[in-house]
């Protein structure tokens, strides 16, 4: 089995000619420019060559990028877990991406590709809400062995009675996480930002040490670990909760191992490639130097990151935009969510809209809208968004999720303490 880095998610594995690529996200800017690969693809789109199967985890950007699809094979088979809805299908029927075939695979079933090897979908974590609803992970058996392929979501532990019976040759699992907590949180101190980001990616390294000591596999490396924060919003990555090298996980893991732990580690740049049979680690030490170079890291965000120019900004809004009769109108459906979901939460949302204005809305019952409301001191959570992003959100025009992780959307939250159902519920507002 080869494995071919391409960038972030996007890896290419090579087994008996069959050619299988995840996560199609190729050197673009996405999320309205908010996002760039870094370090940079060394191979494009179009220089991936014959494919035979594409697997699309989810439908966010960085995990299933238009513009890098456009450009693939299109003989190729799309593999997605079978779900109602489906986004990524909607997706590609909506865009007329007319690829040989879609295949939508049952959870826990294998679809054969060829002589003793196969393809399987399993879920994402029930108990987070959001990753359930979109995502899944890929499994590749061949052989006799398998890989784990997590993107996003790592293997929770209810799973894994099921997930014993393979053996597991590698593991690509996420060691950090994509929120814009405490980045784009202007309640927040520097110092504290810096801290509060320190804290959550020891947390997903944590968690990344205790799934590789449940999975066992025989090698593990990172996935979702190759991006940057772009346009203005660029200086912000010093606060985010991603590590500024992507050997920080690996780092973590090395200096925990037990007795008993036998995994070991591969780290690849983009564009490197290995063979899981002949790997021997060789490369992790030059590749740790490559990722480590926190100067060029430094400069690329200061000058080509910083000059990717927003979508939101190359439109004007009409004058006469209401948003006070936007947020009536994105109102009901938020509301619906809240009492579907029995959200009785003691905080109230803040939403500024033009004229420093605020509409509130209770998280308890009966979740009240005031459409002049001024903010309270504490229980609360301000929301603030450039008028063109707010008016999108609003809309439907651009997701509440990604602007969260992009910066798009900032917050002044008091106390700083997290009540997951606020922020399941702010991808209802809209109409």
């Amino acid at each position: 089995m080869r494995v071919t880095l391409v960038a972030d998610s996007c890896f290419l594995f090579e087994h008996e000619g069959i050619r299988i690529l995840t996560d199609p996200w190729i050197g673009t800017a996405i999320a309205g420019g908010a996002w760039i690969q870094y370090p940079r693809p060394v191979i494009s789109a179009a220089e991936v060559g014959r494919l035979d199967y594409i697997f699309i985890s989810h439908i966010h950007e960085d995990h299933c990028d238009l513009p890098t699809i456009r450009a693939l094979d299109r003989n190729a088979r799309i593999v997605l877990m079978d779900r109602r809805p489906n986004f990524v299908q909607n997706f590609l029927r909506y865009h007329l991406l007319d690829f040989r075939e879609v295949i939508n695979i049952p959870l826990r079933q294998r679809y054969p590709i060829g002589a003793n090897m196969s393809l399987e979908v399993v879920e994402a974590d029930p108990a987070h809400t959001l990753n359930h609803l979109v995502d899944s992970a890929l499994l590749i058996h061949y052989d006799g062995k398998s890989i784990y392929f997590a993107n996003d979501n790592p293997p929770y532990a209810a799973i894994d009675e099921y997930l014993k019976r393979y053996r597991f040759e590698l593991a690509l699992l996420p060691p950090v996480g994509g929120s814009g907590y405490p980045a784009f949180y202007d309640s927040l101190s520097d110092d504290r930002k810096r801290a509060r980001a320190g804290e959550i990616i020891q947390s997903y390294h944590e968690e990344l040490l205790r799934c590789l000591r449940r999975l066992k596999p025989r090698l593990f490396g990172c996935a979702a670990n190759g991006h940057v924060l772009s346009g203005k919003n660029a200086h912000l990555n010093e606060f985010m909760s991603w590590p500024a090298s992507a050997c920080s996980p690996y780092r973590y893991v090395s200096e925990r191992l037990a007795a008993d732990d036998a995994f070991r580690p591969i780290l690849l740049r983009p564009g490197d490639s290995t063979t899981l049979e002949s790997e021997n680690g060789a490369e992790f030490d030059a590749a740790c130097r490559f990722y480590d170079n926190r100067e060029a890291r430094t400069e690329f965000i200061r000058t080509k990151a910083r000059e990717v120019p927003y979508v939101y900004e190359s439109f004007q809004l009409n004058p006469s935009i209401s948003f006070p009769r936007l947020i009536e109108l994105a109102y009901p459906r938020l509301k619906g969510y809240l009492e579907r979901a029995k959200v009785n939460a003691p905080f109230k949302y803040y939403f500024s809209y033009p004229q420093e204005k605020y509409a509130s809305v209770s998280l308890s019952p009966p979740y009240e809208l005031n459409i002049e409301a001024p903010p309270a001191e504490s229980d609360r959570l301000i929301v603030r968004a450039e008028p063109r992003i707010l008016y999108m959100l609003l809309t439907g025009g651009f997701s509440w999720n990604i602007a969260d992780a992009t910066g798009f959307v900032r917050y002044d939250r008091q106390p700083d303490s997290y009540i997951y159902e606020m922020y399941i519920a702010l991808n209802h507002f809209r109409i």
